[in-house]
């Protein structure tokens, strides 16, 4: 059993003085052998869920997390590297990028926590730069070009090691 990693936000941030309702984003879990799932990083921001992973909204409450430089996989993670995986409703293929758990230097040192938001933003705007002209069954999830949903509308709540060697990140949208 890991040891779930509380990532609380030092104060409310002066830019939005109240969210809207999160949607969770059905993703479909990714499984593979006998792993079982467990989450390693929760997000709150000033008591509510999620860190927003827009950049000016991310930039900032990054630099709020009080245990940003915590490190963001737990010692039973021993890869050097992790798969970060996104699987988006209503697209037939998921988005899966390699990404190194532990430095590349001498010492190894584990990502961080503020790392990993910058990573996750990162990915999913790949995947949405990726499903703009892609199909999508489901038109309440298309991501891409404006009305569509954007790496702003996204928040993120939590990670979850869902395999031996991969990470899923728990994702809610901001619905007005």
């Amino acid at each position: 059993m890991t040891n779930i990693v509380r990532v609380p936000v030092a104060k409310r941030l002066i830019h939005r003085s109240k969210w809207l309702p999160l949607v969770p984003v059905p993703q479909q879990p990714y499984r593979y052998g006998a792993h079982v799932p467990s989450r390693i990083a929760v997000f709150h921001v000033d008591g509510r869920d999620g860190i927003r992973l827009g950049t000016q909204h991310r930039l900032q409450e990054i630099e709020l997390l009080h245990r940003k430089d915590d490190p963001a996989f737990p010692p039973q993670f021993t890869s050097v590297k992790a798969t970060l995986r996104i699987m988006l409703p209503g697209y037939t293929y998921p988005c899966a990028k390699q990404l190194y758990a532990r430095g590349t230097g001498r010492d190894h040192k584990p990502k961080s926590i503020g790392e990993m938001v910058s990573v996750i933003a990162e990915h999913l705007q790949a995947a949405i730069e990726r499903y703009k002209d892609t199909e999508c069954t489901e038109p309440h999830w298309k991501v891409g070009r404006h009305p569509s949903l954007t790496l702003d509308d996204f928040v993120l709540l939590d990670i979850t090691w869902v395999s031996v060697g991969s990470i899923q990140p728990t994702l809610a949208v901001v619905r007005s």
